[in-house]
């Protein structure tokens, strides 16, 4: 149990770095660049982890996989690195760290929404009232802040790229799940797996992009390694770890607790996000819904 809570409180803390830095890269290279090299750096990786680590032959990375395996884990690659990771940084280029971090609680209330819908489970009335409570501020802030509160650099992109990371993340969040339990592979190797298969989703993306480009600045190179890192591999990591070890209720609550976070380095660390009793209030309603729907 104790493991698990460290796991989980790392995992915020790889999160928060990785948010931050992905955002400076965000604002200076093409969104589908850097989902690109996300993919292939975190394959290459992993790739040699489990080539060395555990001692797999190339045949057998392709083979050990069940059909289930390739078909839930294919869904989350579409929906997470093609979709989510996509749209979360056009929502960090247009928007602002501090409102991307307010994106997760309305991601763990529409994961529990999903998976009840998912598994044909009847809804308590509990959970009815979180769902509506953290959706409802989520979108409403998005909606009505307009740069009020929290500073944008336009509302409407990071409007509609805020929505659409919400519904991608929660689609790969549950068909993540779906893909790691069905047969028994490794944490890494479902991580392998949905590199694998986003490859080709974001090598389209690449070739569609007018202006993209592979050549970036060695400090923008600096960045994303080290984003790549915290977030894509030790975040996967160890969100699977804490989501089986201190079970998904208790661990999506602490991980409603990241805008507070990120909010928290925003304004009193890097000095770049001013006080907003508006956006506070929305966090800790929306923490308040994630807490009524786990009950």
């Amino acid at each position: 149990m104790l493991t698990g809570y460290l796991a989980a409180f790392v995992y915020l803390l790889c999160l928060t770095a990785g948010i931050f830095l992905f955002a400076f890269a965000a604002r200076r290279t093409a969104a589908t660049t850097i989902t690109f090299l996300e993919v292939v750096l975190g394959l290459a990786f992993i790739t040699l982890l489990l080539l060395f680590q555990q001692n797999l032959r190339i045949a057998e990375l392709f083979a050990k996989p069940t059909a289930k395996n390739w078909t839930y884990l294919g869904l989350a690659a579409v929906s997470g690195f093609a979709g989510g990771n996509y749209f979360s940084l056009k929502n960090l280029r247009w928007g602002s760290e501090t409102l991307n971090g307010l994106l997760s609680p309305a991601i763990t209330a529409a994961v529990v929404l999903f998976s009840l819908l998912f598994d044909s489970t009847s809804i308590s009335l509990p959970q009815a009232a979180g769902i509506v409570l953290t959706l409802g501020t989520v979108v409403g802030f998005l909606v009505f802040n307009k740069g009020k509160h929290i500073a944008v650099v336009n509302h409407r992109k990071a409007l509609w790229s805020g929505i659409a990371t919400i519904i991608c993340i929660t689609a790969n969040i549950v068909f993540s799940i779906k893909g790691a339990i069905s047969g028994s592979i490794s944490i890494f190797y479902a991580l392998w797996l949905r590199l694998l298969l986003a490859l080709p989703f974001v090598c389209g993306l690449l070739l569609f992009e007018k202006n993209k480009s592979l050549t970036l600045a060695s400090n923008i190179w600096l960045v994303l390694l080290s984003a790549v890192f915290l977030q894509t591999i030790a975040g996967n990591y160890l969100w699977f770890v804490a989501s089986f070890k201190i079970g998904i209720p208790v661990f999506q609550t602490l991980i409603a607790t990241l805008p507070l976070l990120i909010y928290a380095v925003d304004g009193l660390v890097l000095k770049k996000a001013s006080f907003s009793l508006s956006f506070l209030s929305a966090a800790v309603l929306a923490l308040a819904g994630v807490l009524l729907l786990m009950l």
